[in-house]
């Protein structure tokens, strides 16, 4: 998580929640659960600084040569 004076717990709630709907619903979510509305800018900021962090820990994954044709049907459990 990114050093900010958010807590932990609220930056991981947004994370998971910003990747599956717009920030603004985002915000009407936290507002109805905390009683307090987190602001639209301050959760796309909080996703620019997680993004900084995930690109220096991702390493590409090699891509694997081949044809689907390699493969047998009857080597495929059923």
């Amino acid at each position: 998580m990114t050093q900010c004076k958010t807590s932990y717990l609220l930056q991981d709630w947004e994370q998971r929640l910003t990747v599956e709907v717009p920030f603004a619903t985002v915000s009407a979510t936290l507002d109805r659960i905390l009683g307090f509305p987190r602001s639209v800018y301050t959760l796309e900021r909080h996703q620019q600084d997680m993004a900084e962090y995930s690109g220096r820990i991702r390493t590409p994954i090699p891509i694997q040569t081949g044809h689907q044709s390699d493969v047998k049907a009857d080597s495929i459990p059923s």
